[in-house]
């Protein structure tokens, strides 16, 4: 804080609250930082100042205490000032400024040291305030997010938000087999495997860019897509700087990635328009399916192991046998590239794999039968708006016990619904969020393999929520 010598007359009308000043002395002081740069900073510097103690009086659900978090911020104030300038003359406006009540024309303490008293009185009562104030503030957010745990429509807002990781984007997440980790592929080329328990980051790798990533079913490797035409598998269990093998036999860039349920096979599928089996020890082929025509955008193998079902850009799926390679289904009722496949688990009453959830760029999630193709439940068009009829839809994931599925859309939400009537659960984020932010697009989600939480990934962060 220095100002130059021409301000001096205005120095202390700088450091008045606003409310302190008289009409005339207010208009005045606004014609004059339009025109000094110096005194504009500081009137910006102290308007800041003064908006972020505020801001944390309203955290702690006790707006009485700002008066008195105002006037101790005068101390920190005036220990900047003589360490870096030794101007004093501006000491006694400040600590004016943050004085309630008090108007501009009212006298002010009269020494150093009886301003410092009334700073050590006031900071005693602070420091005594907010010990009181703890307990309850701690009572009253714990209710608050135990209710919000309870209650799925009431925590729209409540997220673990892990530290921010990159400026860039995150293509790809997926949870560990034992929900303690959680991987992601970023648009800085980077693998990051994070702690799914506090968000420190486990393991970093030079990937290169890709958008899709998957676990080994034992939860000791992961399959990550590389640029252009190349997947690499790295070993998690010894957090190796090299990956174990490279597989470069697709033309064309590579879009999905799918370990087999018995960890011995991989599933790749690429914009050269096959799907690739392959083995995950050597990176030998064992099959091609070359049915598509068009880019093949997702691919996943069923829990049995037996079949496989791939989307591709023309919006249809189709359903195959592993090991005879031969097409069983054709689904054809997207009017979109496919984004997603996925094999339905086991739920109650029915056994997992008799449908197929596949979502698209028209902006519906569809669920039909595996064996025929036939829809099952109504399409599910809730991502759908006036403002866009087709927006589309990145990614989905089953909930682990198969009546619930949560889906991204491009606007930055994620929806958690019923299965079994379409109902909305939960939305995430708040709209009004999105609104003010239109570039949290969502392009990967993942539900935990046995429990309620779910992890998204879009821009600079990873969120994990419970629906």
């Amino acid at each position: 804080m220095k100002f130059s010598s021409s301000c001096e007359d205005w120095s202390e009308k700088l450091a008045f609250r606003m409310e302190d000043l008289s009409p005339e002395e207010l208009a005045g002081l606004q014609v004059h930082i339009t025109t000094c740069l110096a005194c504009r900073e500081q009137f910006e510097e102290y308007q800041d100042m003064e908006q972020d103690l505020r801001e944390y009086a309203q955290t702690l659900q006790a707006p009485d205490i700002l008066d008195i978090l105002l006037a101790t911020r005068y101390e920190q104030i005036q220990y900047e000032q003589r360490r870096r300038t030794g101007v004093s003359r501006l000491l006694r406006p400040l600590y004016q400024r943050w004085q309630p009540h008090r108007s501009a024309t009212r006298d002010r303490p009269s020494s150093l040291w009886e301003q410092k008293k009334v700073i050590w009185a006031t900071m005693g009562i602070a420091c005594l305030l907010l010990t009181i104030s703890i307990p309850f503030v701690t009572t009253y957010y714990t209710r608050k997010f135990d209710n919000a745990w309870a209650h799925p429509m009431a925590n729209k807002q409540f997220s673990l938000k892990l530290p921010l990781i990159h400026h860039g984007w995150a293509h790809a997440i997926a949870w560990s087999p034992d929900n303690n980790y959680i991987a992601s592929l970023w648009d800085d080329d980077k693998l990051l495997v994070l702690d799914a328990h506090n968000g420190n980051t486990v393991m970093e790798e030079p990937s290169g860019w890709g958008s899709a990533l998957a676990w080994s079913p034992d939860g000791t490797k992961i399959a990550a897509i590389g640029s252009n035409d190349l997947v690499q598998i790295w070993d998690f269990s010894h957090r190796l700087n090299t990956a174990l093998l490279s597989y470069k036999q697709h033309s064309l860039p590579v879009n999905a990635v799918s370990w087999s349920p018995d960890g011995t096979k991989i599933a790749s599928a690429s914009d050269d328009g096959t799907v690739h089996i392959w083995n995950a020890q050597t990176g030998a082929d064992i099959a091609v399916y070359q049915e598509h025509a068009s880019r093949v955008r997702s691919v996943a193998w069923s829990h049995d192991g037996k079949y496989l079902a791939s989307g591709d850009e023309l919006g249809k799926v189709f359903v195959w046998d592993a090991t005879t390679i031969k097409t069983l289904v054709v689904y054809t009722g997207h009017r979109g590239a496919i984004t997603t496949v996925l094999w339905s688990p086991a739920s109650a009453g029915r056994a997992a794999d008799t449908s197929i959830a596949s979502a698209s760029y028209d902006g519906t999630v569809q669920i039909w039968n595996s064996l025929t193709g036939q829809l099952m439940q109504p399409i599910y068009t809730s991502h759908k708006t006036a403002q866009d009829p087709n927006g589309p839809i990145f990614s989905i994931s089953w909930s682990p016990d198969g009546t619930k599925m949560a889906s991204a859309n491009y606007d930055g939400t994620v929806r958690v619904w019923m299965i079994q009537n379409d109902k909305d659960l939960s939305i995430y984020p708040d709209i009004a969020d999105i609104a003010r932010n239109r570039s949290n697009w969502v392009f990967a989600i993942d539900w935990s393999h046995n429990d309620n939480r779910i992890v998204s990934a879009g821009a600079e962060n990873i969120f994990i929520f419970q629906p």
